[in-house]
C-alpha cells in the first residue's frame, strides 16, 4: 500500500522515454519512434499515451518579451487502457505525420515532442525530445 501510495506522487512511478528514429524531420512528412515505457514499483494502469508537437513562440506581456509554449497538435497513440507491471518494460512503436503547420527550425526556432502518459492518481510521466524542422519540397524553392 506504501509504494502505491509513493508511486501516486511519483516516487517509484512507471517511467517514458520517446525514442526517435531521427530528430529531424519536415512539415507533411513522418516521424518514426518509439514509447518506451519502463514500470515502477507498483501495478499501473496507463490509459492514454500522448503525443505533442510543441514549439516556443515569442510575445510581448506588460512590455516586456516573454517565450511561451505553444502546442501545434495533440496525437493519441493507444486506443485502451493497458497494464504495466512493476519493472515491466513496453515499447509502443509510432508513426506520425508532421503538421503542416510546424515552424521550421531556424535562428532561436524550436520545436520537440512531449511523451506523456495519462496515469489515473497519479503524477503523470513525460518526456521531451527536440527535433530539427526543416524544409519540405516545396519551401525549399
Amino acid at each position: 500500500m506504501f509504494k502505491k501510495i509513493l508511486s501516486s506522487i511519483g516516487i517509484g512511478a512507471a517511467k517514458v522515454d520517446t525514442r526517435l528514429n531521427e530528430s529531424h524531420c519536415s512539415p507533411g512528412g513522418e516521424l518514426t519512434g518509439v514509447v518506451h515505457i519502463e514500470g515502477g514499483s507498483v501495478e499501473q494502469s496507463v490509459d492514454s499515451i500522448y503525443l505533442f508537437f510543441n514549439t516556443l513562440y515569442k510575445h510581448e506581456v506588460n512590455d516586456k518579451s516573454t517565450y511561451s509554449t505553444f502546442t501545434i497538435e495533440k496525437i493519441l497513440l493507444n486506443e485502451a487502457p493497458f497494464m504495466i507491471g512493476p519493472g515491466e518494460v513496453k515499447e509502443i512503436p509510432f508513426t506520425v505525420n508532421v503538421p503542416f503547420n510546424t515552424p521550421l527550425s531556424v535562428s532561436q526556432s524550436k520545436s520537440w515532442i512531449e511523451t506523456g502518459l495519462d496515469i489515473a492518481q497519479a503524477v503523470d510521466p513525460k518526456d521531451e525530445d527536440a527535433i530539427t524542422v526543416q524544409p519540405n519540397a516545396a519551401q525549399q524553392v
